[in-house]
């Protein structure tokens, strides 16, 4: 009998995953109820194996089940791909532009090593809300999609390097306030016309970015009319920004990236991640290994054996 490969098995538990979502939750409670329920009628040293079943079904569902096994892929960036890209980004043309076909790329190694942006991909992880709105814009409206998201190159894995045949807006700009309304719409009500507007305005303001960093991006813009510093990278609610030193909101734009309305004048717009959910879950498991820990020894104490051994002497009949 064959045994089956990694990647099939992740396979089946990813189709079957997919397919039917409410049976895997369901199994994961009434599991965990049953386990809790009747803990103590279970043999000591089967225990942990079952909490660690309940564990594993539970790290299966919601983590595994949002990953694609793929054979790793050594791809460097040319120098020259690299300087076209510059603040801008690129895409994998390999696999098509349709919210269905989009999927984790390989090239997300290559693009790291480099420094380089490319646009988000639906595999491999938890995405931000944002994104939802980046695949329907894919699926319905590629083009201006590509556009408004700074990409420039389509890049495939025989080598190829494809400009993009339009002009895309850049990653860090400034939208004036008569073009206000575009910045509401979503992805499949942008026209290329209007991508061509936006790129004329941002022209006329230019933004200089004083840093960018993975979790900061700090940028001047001086204007003489308001509008809205626009970023095209997705918007998250953990991400905090200030305006001048003064901590402010930041809008969607586009329904997916980031916006920060400013006033007239030279505004220094700083823009950080502080993830305080993921410290919250942080402690939050910590607590509870804690509580299970202590559960496990307060267990193990009350059934130990007594440390002395007593010896009784029966008196001999006679």
């Amino acid at each position: 009998m064959a045994i089956p490969s990694l990647d099939s098995l992740a396979g089946l538990w990813n189709s079957a995953s997919r397919g039917a979502t409410s049976w895997p939750v369901l199994s994961v409670i009434v599991a965990a109820v049953a386990v809790i329920r009747h803990i103590h009628r279970i043999p000591e040293k089967y225990r942990p194996i079952l909490i660690g079943a309940v564990l594993l079904m539970d790290s299966g569902y919601f983590n595994v089940r949002g990953i694609q096994y793929e054979a790793d892929w050594n791809y460097e960036l040319a120098d020259s791909t690299v300087a076209t890209i510059a603040q801008g980004r690129f895409i994998d043309g390999d696999t098509g532009f349709r919210a269905d076909q989009v999927r984790y790329s390989r090239y997300v190694a290559a693009a790291i090593r480099a420094e380089s942006r490319m646009v988000g991909t639906n595999e491999g992880g938890v995405l931000p809300a944002g994104c939802e709105a980046v695949f329907e814009g894919l699926e319905q409206n590629p083009d201006v999609l590509l556009r408004l998201a700074a990409c420039q190159i389509v890049v495939k894995r025989s080598g190829l390097q494809q400009p993009l045949p339009k002009e895309a807006l850049p990653r860090v700009w400034f939208c004036p306030a008569k073009l206000q309304h575009y910045l509401q719409r979503p992805i499949s009500a942008i026209a290329e016309t209007d991508v061509d507007a936006l790129i004329l305005a941002a022209k006329e303001t230019p933004v200089t970015v004083l840093l960018d960093e993975t979790q900061q991006l700090i940028a001047e813009v001086n204007t003489k009319r308001k509008g809205t510093f626009v970023v095209a990278d997705t918007w998250y609610p953990e991400w905090k920004a200030s305006l001048d030193g003064v901590d402010c909101g930041i809008q969607r734009v586009f329904h997916c990236f980031r916006g920060i309305p400013i006033e007239v004048g030279h505004d220094t717009i700083e823009l950080r991640y502080q993830p305080m959910r993921f410290w919250i879950g942080l402690w939050v498991s910590v607590a509870a290994m804690i509580v299970v820990f202590a559960v496990f020894v307060m267990d193990f104490r009350r059934h130990e054996v007594p440390g002395k051994l007593c010896l009784q002497f029966r008196p001999s009949e006679s």
